[in-house]
């Protein structure tokens, strides 16, 4: 592990000075594009293992600004009178895309002291991270119908007991009102390309953060120097708590209570069959993955093994109803917010611990 200088900024102020002395990065890898979805690892029960982020957006290139023209999420938010009845309403505002027609191009309703930060001024500050070494961007797109614009970055792989990890960043300007940059970072299991947005269960050590929406130099370089105490803090933890959960056995007694915490089964009434039968059929779907799978089965029997058994599921399963907002709701829930797994790990840790 090494700590790499970072190049020289317009501010005197050099922003390795702004990184806590026991934060250390790995050197990147040379990078290698992603497979193609046909290559993608299949599985006894999953035809094609993807992750949602291939349908909405696109491979570019290693650098802030080309990588969001590349995307096309250049387009710029402008604010627009709210008018009811021929009457402004007072203090609120439109946030708009300027790419898109009158009548289709309203992002959200915002209040009157909401500042607009465009995307490529929002996300400046991930260059001085690119530079660092820390991360590659390797996609960037947008989800919730544009309300949200993303750089996907990924740092160098982590090896755990043979297990590959690729970790992910995923940096998101938002439009929603909120006024933050958010960060999220989520594992992806190389063997069988499924999202593990993990918890190391501790207030030092998030696995998202949010960063107000800054202008100025000095403002980049301190989000920045925010973003890679977070990333360093969690990927220099992160071998110790997965290593403790691919070495935890959990007995067979076990697993039958997790897996019906994990796809609870309501009780038949006559009113509510369907919901009865997709609950069982969601049950039997995670018995099948977690028995049946080839690259799961040294993890049979482990905290690891159920954990990643139910990431397969969340991340590959295919929706009742296809609709066209799927993808990005696949990859909101997958590479950003990642309650259900969230959930999932804490189940399962309640569960062996007998809490």
């Amino acid at each position: 592990m090494v700590k790499t200088r970072m190049p020289n900024t317009p501010d005197t102020t050099d922003l390795n000075d702004l990184i806590p002395d026991h934060v250390t990065f790995p050197e990147m890898p040379t990078y290698i594009p992603p497979p193609a979805l046909d290559t993608i690892n299949r599985s006894p029960v999953f035809d094609v293992r993807y992750l949602g982020w291939e349908h909405i957006s696109t491979i570019v290139e290693n650098n802030v600004i080309r990588a969001i023209e590349m995307a096309h999420i250049d387009w710029l938010v402008l604010p627009r009178l709210v008018i009811v009845d021929g009457m402004p309403v007072p203090g609120r505002f439109a946030n708009v895309r300027s790419d898109l027609p009158p009548g289709s191009n309203v992002i959200e309703i915002v209040g009157s002291k909401y500042q607009i930060i465009q995307n490529k001024e929002g996300l400046a500050f991930v260059q001085n991270i690119i530079d660092s070494g820390l991360v590659t961007i390797e996609r960037a797109g947008m989800y919730d119908e544009g309300r949200s614009v993303f750089l996907l970055a990924k740092a160098p792989d982590i090896t755990i007991d043979g297990e590959v990890i690729t970790p992910y960043v995923t940096f998101c300007n938002s439009h929603d009102g909120s006024g933050k940059v958010k960060a999220a970072i989520t594992t992806v299991r190389a063997a069988s390309n499924s999202a593990l947005p993990v918890s190391l269960m501790s207030s030092s050590t998030p696995r998202m953060w949010a960063i107000t929406h800054t202008k100025s130099a000095v403002d980049h370089m301190a989000a920045a120097s925010e973003s890679m105490h977070f990333i360093g803090n969690y990927l220099a933890e992160y071998p110790r708590v997965v290593g403790e959960m691919m070495h935890t056995r959990v007995t067979i007694p076990q697993v039958d209570k997790i897996t019906a915490a994990l796809f609870p089964i309501p009780q038949a009434t006559e009113h509510n069959k369907t919901a009865v039968t997709n609950a069982k059929d969601a049950r039997y779907l995670f018995e099948r993955v977690y028995g049946e799978t080839p690259d799961l089965r040294r993890w049979e029997g482990t905290v690891w093994g159920l954990l990643c058994a139910y990431a397969d599921v969340i991340s590959h399963r295919e929706p009742r109803r296809a609709t066209a907002t799927f993808d990005q709701n696949r990859f909101a829930n997958n590479m950003i917010a990642g309650r259900d797994m969230e959930r999932a790990q804490s189940i399962i840790m309640a569960i062996v611990r007998g809490a």
